[in-house]
């Protein structure tokens, strides 16, 4: 009867690894379709450049960093759907925050009652911000790229 003990042990302890095998995979699976769902942008960016395209084609660009002119942007969205802004430079320190949500290549940032949409592009770790602005007689075209950080 000591046989069929050991081999029922055995064929139990074999059906009880299967299925712990089974829910670990399937927990990695939830993991990963949970890490799918973050949205893309959810992280610390840092602004790198701005371009400046004006009507007529002529086009100005400026760096963004800590010995620039231009001083530092940090955006910082987070899954909940709120964000914070950042700007340093030698004219002081700004801040704002609000929420912000992404749509078919459309970001849309509300801060109190002014709603700023922009279209964006990401790829891998650089994320473009391109903004229509000026008026109709000067119309330029503001694009601002970043880097996650």
């Amino acid at each position: 009867m000591g046989g069929w003990v050991d081999l029922d042990k055995e064929i139990i302890m074999k059906k009880l690894l299967f299925v712990f095998g089974l829910l670990i995979f399937m927990g990695c699976e939830d993991d990963k379709a949970a890490a799918e769902d973050v949205n893309p942008l959810v992280g610390v960016w840092e602004a790198t450049e701005l371009k400046l395209i004006h009507g007529d084609g002529a086009q100005e660009t400026y760096q963004y960093g800590e010995d620039t002119d231009m001083g530092t942007v940090t955006y910082i969205f987070g899954a909940d759907g709120t964000y914070t802004h950042t700007s340093v430079s030698s004219d002081g320190t700004i801040t704002s925050s609000g929420t912000w949500s992404s749509n078919d290549g459309k970001l849309t940032i509300v801060d109190g009652d002014k709603t700023d949409i922009a279209d964006f592009t990401l790829s891998d770790n650089t994320f473009t911000l391109t903004v229509e602005v000026g008026e109709d007689d000067m119309p330029m075209t503001m694009v601002v790229t970043f880097i996650r950080q």
